[in-house]
């Protein structure tokens, strides 16, 4: 069984030092193979069993917002992946424990992902995630795509997949659906997200649970402890708390540790490198 963990970046150089924190957290813990997509070829360091794939040309910096077309790129470069399984990880994440085997084998022949600890359903996306003013382009790709309110709302983060026809089918699904509402001539709109056309397309992804994809903003948001030396978190809804796979934290705008103490604090502290201030 062979996985790749694969990355789309591009633009401010924020997302490139964070990026570089989460290929060297991967690597502390495991050889596995990693996949970037540089979409503005600034990645300059060396790391073992790594390939960049130079795509400067694909992105459209002219834009008023571009960070909708990065999401865009998390299904295309899935395409791009010959292992057997293939993970998309976003850039601000660091790897806490290595239990990729665990999760593929947990997966089998179909997607996994985590249902969003804020929204985690369509119905708390709509009336926390989409401003007023798109209530009614929100609703129409609602109904495009069939979705019922309770329908779960997974983030788009981290997820994984097997690399079969069915699920190339489903991603190749989520980008027609993605190029139908955001045409060469859109902007974005506010509340459309990727995750909107990952949920409604996918609907048979494996919950792998808030373990998967931790947010690290405290506990009034997501359960963390450590257990025999072991981060271990969840969801609030959600009964077990799991090994953590991956903190999920943009350095630039907040410090993962700010709303902890002591050892977690400083175990938090530990996986970012002294990049902390």
């Amino acid at each position: 069984m062979s996985v790749t963990l694969y990355y789309v970046v591009g633009g401010n150089d924020c997302h490139y030092e964070n990026l570089r924190l989460s290929v060297n957290s991967v690597r502390k813990l495991t050889d596995t193979p990693i996949k970037i997509f540089d979409f503005s070829n600034k990645w300059d360091h060396d790391f073992t069993n790594l390939e960049v794939v130079d795509i400067s040309d694909e992105i459209n910096f002219s834009k008023r917002k571009i960070g909708y077309q990065f999401w865009r790129q998390k299904y295309v470069r899935a395409l791009d992946i010959d292992t057997d399984y293939g993970m998309y990880v976003d850039t601000d994440t660091v790897m806490v424990n290595d239990n990729l085997d665990q999760l593929c084998g947990f997966i089998g022949d179909e997607i996994g992902s985590a249902r969003h600890w804020w929204v985690p359903n369509f119905e708390h996306f709509r009336a926390k995630g989409v401003p007023p003013q798109n209530v009614s382009n929100y609703e129409a790709v609602r109904k495009h795509l069939k979705i019922d309110d309770l329908d779960p709302f997974y983030a788009g983060g981290v997820f994984l997949f097997r690399n079969n026809d069915t699920n190339t089918k489903l991603m190749q699904k989520v980008i027609d659906v993605y190029d139908e509402i955001y045409t060469e001539d859109s902007e974005y709109i506010s509340g459309i997200t990727d995750e909107v056309f990952f949920s409604g397309v996918c609907r048979d992804v494996i919950d792998l649970g808030g373990a998967l994809n931790h947010c690290c903003m405290g506990d009034e948001h997501m359960d963390l402890d450590i257990v025999n030396g072991t981060f271990v978190g969840k969801n609030k809804y959600e009964l077990v708390p799991k090994p953590i796979t991956f903190f999920h934290c943009d350095i630039s705008r907040r410090d993962p540790s700010e709303n902890y103490t002591g050892e977690m604090q400083d175990r938090i502290r530990e996986l970012y490198d002294g990049c902390l201030s």
